[in-house]
């Protein structure tokens, strides 16, 4: 048994001394650049910037334990301080960890190698709000409620509402893919984000320009957004801001069970709704809220999910089967999720519209009309109008199950519609020996939504809690892997996640890997997040390849694939002139061909059937290339109409995918009747769909195959969205091939409207 001081020793180490890894000279350049009253060195202020809001660490601290402090803390003014600093540290190799607010629940900001906090607070500035065109430039270190509420007294609402808004940054939003409250109507913080400026870590700085952000234009900012200080320090950003609502309409319902009320959302959204709040309680979450009347309810009956409130929520006899003790009662997991599980409450269902108020009736009605068909019985406004009043308090009360002696945590997991049951029981199931669980299904988007699990547990002693914490989340993150889930849709993944990460990713690993060594060669920006190594791993073409004569290529080819499947470049009706054309059926020929190009330093482009060729080379066709003819690659792997997607491989012509999703009433969004090419073909130009209700981009896809030029063979996870990190697989959509060849992608669906209106002249 690991000891309370063996933990300490093996694990802690304690704040370091400035002296022992910050060179004088460093600090004196720092002193002079800033002032030296933005350079800090105080024991206070290294205990203070060495911790988050990650749970892990509160147990950590609890023992007695310290974690590893930054060397100093610093508090530039401008992106040009941000860039000085970051030179200077390159130049000494001292690690660098971009800081906002530090309400992160996943260890994203703590220095685990020392180095330099730098906390970004003073570039708190709105720099221009342009009424004509909606948009915002916002510093990255402003404090979003303070946004807010400027915003609102100009009647503009930015529209993002984290439960930390009070306690969490711009830069922070973005570098994590946060997601507010509101986010069904609004989207996450990467749908609202025009442009960024950030810092490389040689401190170059980069700023993106509008026509970059179009649908058929690619940027840097996928790989930055969501990054968390790995790849770069963003210092301020262009938001797409929205008129402050005239009005909001209040709902709330009961369903019998989550499988009915899951599917009402889903159907509220397949509807054109675009609720801003729409969230459904599991049935112990429900109880929480003791939500039971259609009248209106006294304050204290409607509460958020909050684990605090437990003892409250049992009835007395309950309460002194336990002796009245939080620690007591989450001793025994078990017992409360079995107690929990035959209550029969139904599952609570909060929702909120708001826009202009001659638009609120109408849609009021309407989604009044589906959840009654869905076997909902209303509640009236009061539950909806209390969450809404009080939504932010959630964040500030899990100190009493600390206090006590237990401790509490969240996890955000995303997927498609069709897997979301599957999804809640499995969680559910393997915590039930662990932890007391509950759960409930927010951020809902029309091909999917959000799970937001939260435990909470306790041991005899602090050693042995930290030892349960680390079991509960192993089960539960072995069962969203096993159901095929995201691992994070908003907190990110920092520490806590990391290797459940790299599981996710798979192979799409040395992607990330390689972005780090592009972005960061040495490894200085916030090391050790997102599980991520420096070293190279030649994901691309590496060293001197053997230069084969294109006779040697093609016999290679054609032992390979078989002669069936390889044309020589005598049939090739083609100037210049291939090597030869290989028309691939499947992921598994194209494989064999980027392994077989790559060997012999053979270049390879890609041609759909009927389009352009697209590749990473010129339009032009080089001579000697091997050329990918996907034509063969065609078909629909998968339909489903429910949760709206479609997977398909990517030589299928769009006229055939058109046509055969328009048979059962949909169609693929951002794809017209008379568009021509193939899949592979349209994807490579195009990264983002238009989003006619917010008048934003949206990504084009929610799961991508692909084989990378190492002939590597990468799948992103199936979900609506994510905070997982870089969006690696962006480079795979809208970059005309230049990164991998995809084979095969699940596109977004939008139902056929069930009327049409033609207004004549």
């Amino acid at each position: 048994m690991l000891t309370k001081r063996g933990l300490r020793d093996s694990i802690f180490l304690m704040p370091l001394r400035p002296h022992e890894s910050i060179e004088n000279s460093l600090l004196t350049n720092l002193k002079h650049l800033l002032g030296a009253q933005y350079v800090s060195l105080s024991e206070p202020s290294l205990i203070a910037y060495s911790r988050d809001m990650w749970p892990r660490s509160l147990l950590r601290q609890r023992l007695g334990a310290v974690g590893k402090a930054p060397s100093l803390v610093v508090w530039p003014a401008d992106t040009q301080e941000v860039a000085e600093v970051l030179r200077l540290a390159n130049k000494q190799k001292v690690p660098v960890i971009p800081f906002g607010a530090g309400s992160g629940v996943c260890g994203g900001t703590l220095p685990v190698h020392g180095g330099i906090v730098m906390d970004l607070k003073r570039m708190n500035a709105i720099c221009s709000i342009s009424e004509d065109d909606h948009l915002l430039d916002v510093q990255a270190g402003m404090l979003g409620e303070v946004l807010e509420r400027e915003l609102n007294r100009r009647g503009w609402t930015l529209g993002h509402f984290p439960s930390s808004i009070y306690c969490s940054t711009v830069g922070g939003w973005l570098a994590g893919r946060s997601a507010g409250q509101c986010s069904s109507l609004y989207g996450k913080i990467e749908d609202m984000c025009r442009s960024l400026t950030w810092v490389d870590s040689q401190g170059g700085i980069h700023e993106t320009s509008l026509h970059e952000r179009s649908t058929s234009a690619w940027s840097l900012d996928p790989l930055i957004l969501g990054s968390e200080g790995t790849l770069g320090v963003i210092t301020s950003a262009r938001l797409v801001l929205r008129p402050l609502p005239q009005h909001r309409w209040y709902g709330a319902y009961r369903f019998s069970s989550i499988e009915d009320g899951t599917r009402a959302m889903r159907l509220l959204l397949r509807a054109g709704l675009r609720p801003s709040v729409l969230r459904l309680y599991d049935e112990f979450d429900t109880l929480i809220a003791k939500t039971g009347s259609t009248a209106d309810l006294p304050e204290q009956q409607v509460k958020d999910s909050l684990m605090s409130d437990l003892l409250g929520t049992l009835n007395k006899p309950l309460r002194l089967a336990f002796k009245g003790s939080i620690k007591r009662v989450l001793q025994a997991p078990r017992l409360l999720n079995t107690i929990a599980d035959v209550l029969p409450n139904g599952c609570l269902m909060v929702l909120v519209h708001e826009g202009k108020r001659h638009h609120m009736s109408l849609v009021g009605e309407l989604s009044d009309e589906i959840c009654r068909a869905e076997g909902a019985s209303p509640l009236g406004e009061s539950p909806a109008r209390y969450w809404w009043e009080h939504r932010y308090g959630i964040s500030y009360k899990q100190s009493t199950i600390f206090s006590a002696g237990g401790f509490v945590d969240t996890m955000e997991v995303s997927c498609t519609w069709d897997r979301l049951s599957d999804l809640y029981h499995s969680v559910k199931t393997s915590l039930k020996g662990l932890a007391f669980t509950m759960a409930h299904f927010s951020h809902a988007y029309r091909d999917g939504c959000s799970i937001y699990f939260t435990f909470a547990g306790a041991a005899k002693d602090d050693v042995r809690a930290l030892d349960l914490y680390d079991r509960i989340w192993n089960a539960a993150q072995k069962a969203v892997f096993e159901v095929g889930a995201s691992v994070s849709h908003h907190h990110g993944v920092g520490l806590s996640k990391a290797k459940f990460l790299v599981r996710q990713l798979g192979k799409a690993q040395y992607m990330m890997d390689a972005a780090k060594e592009v972005f960061d060669p040495q490894g200085l920006l916030n090391p050790g997040k997102l599980g991520q190594n420096n070293g190279s791993v030649g994901v691309g073409l590496s060293g001197d390849q053997e230069q084969m004569e294109a006779g040697e290529v093609l016999h290679n080819l054609e032992r390979d694939l078989g002669h069936g499947k390889v044309l020589a470049r005598s049939e090739v009706a083609s100037l210049p002139m291939p090597v030869a054309v290989v028309k691939p059926e499947n992921t598994g020929d194209v494989q064999t061909c980027l392994k077989v190009a790559r060997n012999s330093g053979t270049k390879v482009v890609v041609r759909g059937h009927g389009t352009r060729i697209t590749s990473s080379l010129p339009v032009e066709m080089p001579g000697d290339c091997l050329l990918l003819d996907t034509s063969s690659l065609t078909g629909i792997e998968e339909l489903n109409t429910d949760s709206l997607w479609v997977r398909v491989k990517a030589g299928t012509a769009l006229t055939d995918l058109v046509e055969q999703t328009m048979k059962v009433g949909c169609r693929p969004v951002g794809i017209a009747e008379d568009c021509h090419g193939t899949v592979g073909g349209w994807l490579s130009e195009n990264s983002k769909i238009p989003d006619a209700i917010l008048g934003i981009s949206q990504p084009a896809t929610n799961s991508i195959q692909a084989v990378l030029a190492s002939g590597l063979v990468v799948k992103s996870v199936q979900t609506p969205r994510s905070a997982v990190g870089p969006d690696l697989f962006s480079l795979l959509s809208g970059t005309s091939g230049a990164f991998g060849v995809v084979t095969c992608a699940s596109l977004k669906l939008e139902p056929l409207p069930e009327v049409s209106i033609v207004l004549s002249a």
